[in-house]
């Protein structure tokens, strides 16, 4: 896992910033900014860690994006927060900037339609408390850049692990194909062509890792998006979000879930099945010249096709993802019945 260290050392900046920023927003805000983004019969009242009802729905959305990277940083080994920002520094900065700039006009306009059409409770518009709404959407705006970056950060490091194994699935592809240059039907030394189909199924077992590898860059972010709405689903925060909201939030899972499906069957025919197939009709091409062989060499080469054949289905790519980081997504079911809500009890008369 490169940079980890480097990762978990920004994800702990950003959850500090992010955190500063929401106590800043409220402590700026006053009891005007409780009052009015609070939730709960009183939204006064201080309650876990010291923080009022508003507090605490700002501070679990930030814990959640913050797991939800820390989660895919876990499973996608070869991405890094780090790596991506060394490849686009200067992408990054401006990335920055423009979502603290978007952050602080969201804040002005929100003031404005405030002093226009009022607040939602019961507070007066006077220039005091305006005065207050406007100084705490400033460092609100900071809290809002993080969780926009936290975000995008999420989508970004999905698919630069994925533009990560193409690579790798490319540059591995090429070295099967000069290994199939180097070995013919005809050579005399059937030692020097078994070796050859060692070196070649070898590479090919690393090209379709490779391969998989790109189906479970998204299968890891569709799990962590799960383990997301799980851990709002099953919370007492669940209340800070309108039913509207997590019905939303349902509607993204299933609409990741059909982009895996899509995904998975484009790997699959365009690059999974295209290359078991180059693989059998290559070997196919020694099935003669392999008949008077030794025993040993001709039960090699039958398992080899026997290996790949069993590979080429669609359940041997289902299995292959099954057996790798996609199983993971297997637990989807499990969390499906953690997740669901308790009857509520009937009280008795």
């Amino acid at each position: 896992m490169n940079h980890l260290f480097e990762d978990i050392s920004l994800l702990i900046f950003l959850f500090l910033i992010g955190s500063l920023a929401i106590k800043f927003s409220y402590y700026f805000g006053g009891s005007v900014w409780v009052k009015e983004f609070g939730f709960g019969e009183n939204t006064e009242q201080y309650h876990l860690l010291g923080l009022t009802s508003a507090e605490q729905g700002e501070f679990f959305n930030l814990c959640i994006l913050v797991c939800m990277l820390f989660v895919l940083l876990i499973l996608t080994p070869d991405a890094s927060v780090f790596g991506l920002l060394s490849i686009h520094p200067q992408v990054s900065v401006g990335l920055i900037v423009t979502l603290f700039l978007v952050s602080i006009l969201y804040g002005r306009i929100a003031v404005h339609l405030k002093r226009n059409s009022g607040f939602v409770k019961d507070i007066s518009i006077d220039r005091d408390n305006i005065r207050k709404l406007s100084a705490g959407y400033f460092p609100y705006s900071m809290y809002c850049t993080v969780i926009y970056l936290l975000g995008i950060t999420i989508f970004g490091i999905t698919v630069y692990q994925m533009t990560i194994d193409y690579d790798n699935f490319q540059s591995n592809a090429l070295a099967v194909e000069t290994i199939k240059m180097s070995l013919s039907p005809v050579d005399e030394d059937i030692s020097n062509t078994l070796r050859g189909f060692e070196e070649l199924f070898g590479r090919s077992r690393i090209v379709v890792g490779y391969v998989v590898d790109q189906v479970n860059a998204v299968l890891m972010l569709l799990l962590s998006v799960y383990l997301a709405y799980v851990a709002i689903y099953r919370s007492r925060f669940r209340e800070v979000f309108a039913e509207s909201a997590l019905s939303t939030l349902r509607i993204a899972i299933f609409v990741m879930l059909g982009l895996c499906i899509v995904y998975g069957c484009y790997v699959f025919f365009s690059m999974y099945l295209a290359f078991v197939d180059s693989l059998l009709l290559y070997y196919a091409r020694f099935s003669s010249s392999l008949a008077m062989a030794d025993w040993t060499v001709v039960r090699r080469y039958h398992e080899i096709i026997a290996d790949l054949s069993g590979q080429r289905g669609i359940f041997g790519f289902l299995l292959a993802l099954s057996t790798d980081r996609g199983g993971l997504i297997l637990l989807v079911p499990l969390l499906q019945l953690i997740g669901r809500p308790q009857p509520a009890a009937v009280e008795r008369a």
